[in-house]
């Protein structure tokens, strides 16, 4: 408890101040009450998680700093559901992961051991969403979930489910797609597994949601007001983030259509068309 009072408050979105919180909730285009995530992306709850689930329900008290405080630590320290010193303490990076565990509930207790050769003073590396007892967190929640529970936005290779809309894509820098050498900077896989299959109308979905995060370009974000810098900071990062996996995704979705490969396997849309470009 000790280690938990000693860091400092406020490090996730749920935690942040009401203004922040307004930002991030016309951002991601949900109500206050709004749990109809076939309208939104993830991570549905992205600023009202901690009311929602812990105060609405009696589990902590409203009004309580150090109560929200301690619950947002223990989710963004904890390792799934446990908290174990110093393997908490290991940084996130999907791309620079240098690291394998086994289950936190295997019985011979928690292994952990690097996945090549780490030089000698190395930033060592975990995944927050892709562990072994992470459930696959990030086919379903992705980038936007952790910077939900753990409150940054994840360099890349980033992640972008859209549950709701069956449409799931990862992005990835050039330089790690076949060496890069092109004329772009990032790009968009679109991926095709479990109930992701993507229609028309999710490229439709992610068309609304880039004007809609363009227009708050004019509208919430000219000016950080009241808003601590270190809040506005993460708001920035993660609208910049959105609006570029928004964009690669469309892209892609637009070079699926123009090369048909989808409709030829028989489109859920039947023949639905795009002829428009980004």
């Amino acid at each position: 408890i000790a280690y938990l009072q000693n860091q400092r408050q406020g490090q996730l979105p749920a935690t942040w101040t009401t203004e922040a919180k307004d930002v991030i909730r016309e951002m991601l285009q949900l109500g206050e009450n709004d749990y109809n995530i076939s309208n939104i992306r993830p991570p549905w709850e992205g600023a009202d998680w901690i009311e929602n689930n812990f105060v609405r329900h009696g589990c902590i008290p409203a009004d309580d700093p150090l109560e929200e405080h301690l619950l947002a630590m223990t989710i963004q320290r904890g390792f799934d559901t446990a908290l174990i010193p110093i393997w908490d303490m290991v940084n996130h990076d999907n791309g620079k992961l240098n690291t394998d565990s086994n289950s936190q509930l295997a019985e011979e207790g928690i292994k952990v051991w690097a996945n090549r050769t780490i030089a000698a003073g190395e930033e060592i590396y975990a995944t927050y969403d892709y562990c072994q007892d992470c459930s696959d967190f990030g086919d379903w929640m992705g980038t936007p979930g952790i910077f939900r529970d753990f409150g940054f936005v994840e360099s890349y290779p980033q992640y972008w489910p859209f549950v709701g809309q069956s449409i799931y894509f990862s992005v990835q820098a050039a330089e790690s797609v076949n060496g890069g050498g092109g004329s772009k900077e990032y790009y968009a896989e679109l991926h095709f597994e479990d109930d992701y299959a993507p229609t028309g109308k999710s490229l439709d979905f992610l068309k609304s949601r880039l004007s809609r995060l363009e227009s708050m370009e004019a509208t919430h974000l000219t000016s950080r007001g009241s808003i601590p810098q270190y809040q506005w900071d993460g708001i920035v990062q993660f609208h910049n983030a959105f609006m570029n996996a928004l964009e690669c995704g469309i892209e892609a979705m637009l070079g699926l259509w123009s090369n048909r490969a989808y409709l030829e396997h028989g489109g859920a849309d039947g023949g639905y068309e795009i002829i428009d470009e980004l």
